[in-house]
């Protein structure tokens, strides 16, 4: 699964970001080998859409490629966020240990996360 990081993602602390690997997993564990079909393809985006406000992220699902066919797997490109970013706890979370540094790095660093879904 291709999943971006847009330029102006906003901050996410470690617990957001090993929270958003887990969704993205789950996801592409439920969707993968399935057909692009329509349903699927919008049934995907609104629970991708779901688990990440849940989360308190705000994304994009583009399920359309730039020919307007349905493409499987989607992308997926954090936008926002449903509330401010919090340094206090992402301090804490740094101080604790609360997320596994390296399965979150490639989220973090702002590149495709790559080896962490299937594609």
């Amino acid at each position: 699964m291709v999943n971006e990081v847009n330029e102006e993602m906003p901050n996410l602390t470690d617990s957001e970001a090993e929270g958003a690997m887990r969704i993205l997993a789950y996801i592409q564990d439920k969707y993968m080998g399935r057909p692009a079909t329509f349903e699927n393809l919008k049934s995907l985006s609104n629970e991708a859409i779901d688990r990440f406000e849940k989360l308190g992220l705000i994304v994009a699902v583009n399920i359309y490629d730039g020919m307007g066919k349905p493409k499987m797997p989607p992308d997926i490109v954090i936008e926002g966020r449903t509330s401010e970013f919090d340094p206090d706890k992402q301090g804490w979370e740094v101080k604790h240990a609360v997320a596994n540094e390296e399965r979150i790095s490639p989220l973090l660093s702002g590149g495709e996360i790559k080896g962490k879904v299937k594609e």
